[in-house]
């Protein structure tokens, strides 16, 4: 015994070990200079975590397990040899023994240290098995959803006239017959088939945020298919800068309900997780487009569709409560009447878009650009049951129309409101017909900056031709009663404006 193991230290101190123990260690420093040169992508074995680092572990670990299997294949030979050649006879049956035990110990040595990175190697490929399979179901998940979300079903029903009258089979006499109808097969959406597609597609959503940015895609598509702005009902607004429309007065009870699908479908666009919207922004997804789509008497509450784009949507008649429309692009679109209770519309783009007849208590337009937007109607004032009052700061207000407003709230009371806005380019161009202008009456317990603020509001509007107002003390501005064109113009000239420099 104490000969054998005086052999085994004689082999373990041979002079070209400590050689094979420096070559692993520059492989290892090698490898590591290579990952550090190579892209700035962390390099991941796998998705899963307990998997990667395992990887990781056997990557450090490979130098060792190299120079153990270089060792014990030496040990190995060595013994071997000593077997086949018979020195182990020679030196007596205890040493033949020792040595077949050690042959017999190192061989399984080196079975153990082989089997080691082929165990590891079937763990990796049983993983990637596992989530191939995952993804496929994933897939056809996705499929199926995506055909319910064409569902239909064929309807017997009773005819009706363009008038929307029911119509009867004709008697001998040429008069209907009431015992009759006229029955007809309709092809019509499966509305409930269809809900369910959009609620399997949020779940494939949350288990898979890979396949997150294809599912938020397929729903704004089947959103726009389906709900284009051409559907909406265009309410009279004769005297906005931009309706094209009927003069003809629609009455609310004509607006229909927004379908059942679409309403879920932007409902689940809002509950999109911050992960998911993480996401989003990774793999470069850009703006979601629901961009000339009809919303017409939406309801949502808490919902997060900041910096989607709704440019020339509709949202006639919607109530939204507590909703983040942060950066969102409102451009040309329609939110008139209705409700928009706390929400949040910083930094939107709402050129040229529609707010009249609206209720706002709480709302935000910090930052907003609201060129010739239109308030006409809606109430900024604070509310009582809402709390807050709409906050207007750094909005740009050019060209905006705030016709028959109570601009107390809104721009009377807080410091906040009014340091931040400019005056000189806020408001310009905008309009303040029948609008209370109480806000010109400076409080004796104002503030320097809020008694200077509300002069240059005045002298601002004092020299608008538009309003041709005489008596501040007056509590509303008058209507057009005189052509201003000519006025208008000049006045224009005068202060050097152009609508060219707010077109931007």
């Amino acid at each position: 015994m104490t000969d054998f193991m005086n052999r085994l230290t004689q082999m373990l101190s041979t002079p070209w070990v400590p050689w094979i123990i420096l070559g692993v260690i520059s492989v290892g420093v090698l490898l590591g200079q290579v990952q550090k040169t190579g892209p700035s992508k962390p390099l991941r074995f796998s998705e899963t975590g307990w998997l990667n680092a395992l990887g990781w572990f056997s990557v450090l670990f490979s130098p060792v397990l190299i120079l153990l299997f270089l060792s014990v294949l030496f040990m190995l030979g060595q013994v071997g040899w000593k077997i086949v050649t018979g020195d182990t006879i020679r030196e007596g049956s205890d040493n033949l023994r020792w040595y077949v035990l050690s042959f017999v110990g190192l061989l399984t040595a080196l079975g153990g240290i082989i089997g080691t990175p082929l165990a590891l190697l079937r763990v990796w490929t049983t993983e990637r098995q596992t989530k191939t399979a995952e993804q496929g179901h994933i897939t056809d998940r996705i499929n199926k959803a995506v055909e319910g979300l064409g569902a239909t079903k064929q309807v017997r029903r009773q005819r009706r006239n363009k008038k929307g009258d029911l119509l009867y089979e004709d008697n001998a006499e040429n008069k209907p017959d009431f015992k009759k109808p006229i029955i007809e097969d309709v092809t019509e959406p499966n509305i409930e088939v269809r809900v369910g597609a959009i609620f399997a597609l949020e779940r494939i959503a949350q288990d898979s945020l890979r396949d997150h940015v294809q599912i938020m895609e397929i729903l704004c598509s089947y959103i726009r298919d389906n709900s284009p702005a051409q559907g909406a009902i265009n309410k009279a607004r004769p005297g906005l800068p931009n309706y094209t429309g009927s003069t003809d007065k629609t009455d609310h009870r004509d607006i229909p309900r927004l379908s059942v699908d679409i309403q879920t479908a932007l409902t689940v666009i809002g509950r999109r997780t911050e992960k998911q919207r993480e996401k989003e922004i990774k793999t470069g997804m850009g703006t979601i487009s629901l961009a000339g789509c009809n919303f017409q008497k939406f309801v949502g509450k808490n919902l997060d569709f900041s910096g989607l784009d709704f440019s020339g949507s509709w949202f006639g008649e919607a109530h939204l409560t507590d909703c983040d429309f942060s950066g969102c692009e409102f451009e040309n679109s329609t939110l008139d009447d209705g409700s928009m209770i706390r929400c949040n519309l910083k930094d939107v783009d709402a050129k040229g878009a529609i707010f009249s007849d609206r209720l706002l208590p709480g709302t935000s337009f910090e930052g907003a650009n609201l060129f010739r937007a239109s308030f006409k109607g809606s109430r900024l004032i604070e509310n009582l049951n809402y709390g807050p009052r709409v906050n207007l700061a750094y909005a740009n207000l050019v060209e905006t129309h705030l016709d028959h407003q109570d601009l107390r709230d809104a721009l009377n009371s807080s410091p906040v409101f009014l340091s931040s806005l400019t005056v000189e380019k806020s408001f310009d161009y905008s309009l303040f017909l029948q609008s209370n202008l109480d806000l010109l009456k400076k409080p004796s317990s104002a503030s320097a900056e809020h008694q200077n603020f509300i002069s240059q509001i005045m002298s601002q509007i004092a020299n608008d031709p538009r309003v041709g107002i005489l008596n501040w003390e007056d509590r509303y501005l008058p209507t057009y009663d005189f052509n201003v064109a000519e006025q208008w113009s000049s006045w224009k000239e005068t202060r050097g404006y152009t609508f060219k420099k707010y077109k931007q």
